[in-house]
């Protein structure tokens, strides 16, 4: 993440929290009482920053690709013609879409994605979604993650999961543009070099490896490229740390 650039973290009725919100830096701390939610905040931003929530999303990595792709028909055929789509991107560094491919990308992450809840979940160690909602709530709760970017053409790019008890909600807002965070030279010779072999024969296929690089786009441009270090500075955790620093 630059320092032009951050992330917004809201969440409601969310395990001790009420309401909160966090503008995440490069460095973030959190400081203030016991018990107020410090720690579910921080565990919730690790599991996101920490590619521990949107690893379905990387569906093209060692060649292969994520089966979630092939149980739709209507968003494969988004592009109607990759090799023209992968010549026509620009020489800047992203991605622009028109309307329809835009709307069709965003409807099936929407509709193919429920790791999303998984993931927060499995951060906390939890295997039922009501642990994660405010003990006495009246409404659901909800996690919205939103960028803050100086580029007006990412300021809709944003992620929201509302839930209670019972159901989970997720919701993208994809904007028009995707940076290809220095992936130009990918897209312009290897990815082009892929489709082009595949050809006229296997459009579907084709559709399938340049959506799943476009989601790859979607978790870099929302939660950046560098992953996160979550380090704990109570009493114990420091003095555990400093133990096992000193006995290796």
């Amino acid at each position: 993440m630059s320092t032009s650039e951050s992330i917004s973290v809201s969440v409601r009725n969310f395990g001790p929290i009420r309401n909160g919100t966090v503008e995440l830096r490069p460095l973030t701390v959190f400081t203030g009482y016991s018990n107020t939610g410090k720690s579910w905040f921080t565990t919730l931003v690790y599991s996101l920053l920490g590619r521990k929530v949107y690893n379905k999303f990387a569906t093209f990595r060692q060649n292969n690709v994520h089966n979630d792709l092939f149980e739709t028909t209507k968003t494969l055929s988004m592009i109607k013609d990759p090799i023209k789509w992968i010549e026509n991107i620009r020489s800047e560094d992203k991605i622009i879409f028109n309307e329809d491919e835009r709307l069709a990308l965003e409807t099936f992450i929407n509709q193919n994605n429920d790791a999303f809840e998984k993931g927060i979940r499995n951060s906390f160690g939890f295997t039922e979604r009501k642990k994660l909602v405010r003990w006495g709530a009246d409404n659901d709760a909800s996690v919205h993650i939103y960028k803050n970017s100086c580029s007006t053409s990412l300021k809709d790019l944003s992620v929201k999961l509302d839930f209670d008890q019972n159901t989970s909600r997720f919701r993208l807002s994809l904007p028009s543009e995707l940076s290809l965070n220095g992936r130009q030279r990918f897209f312009k010779e290897v990815l082009s070099r892929i489709i082009t072999n595949i050809g006229d024969s296997d459009s579907e296929y084709a559709n399938v490896i340049i959506i799943s690089q476009i989601l790859n786009l979607v978790n870099d441009n929302l939660f950046g490229t560098g992953g996160a270090v979550y380090i704990p500075a109570g009493r114990v955790g420091l003095m555990n740390s400093f133990r096992n620093i000193v006995s290796s």
